[in-house]
């Protein structure tokens, strides 16, 4: 598969391509980062808030 490069290109070698993420795969991770703790997530699965 054929994909256009970044736009903007500083060191003159291609452009990384990469997946981009699954719809909630960093949910927990960032749920986290913003204070929530492990039982308030498991609150939130079983509430289906997240996923």
């Amino acid at each position: 598969m054929r994909l256009a490069s970044g736009p903007v290109q500083f060191n003159r070698e291609p452009a990384r391509v990469s997946r981009s993420p699954q719809a909630t795969e960093h949910t927990e991770r960032v749920l986290q980062e913003l204070g929530l703790e492990w039982d308030e997530l498991e609150r939130l699965r079983s509430a289906g808030v997240i996923g």
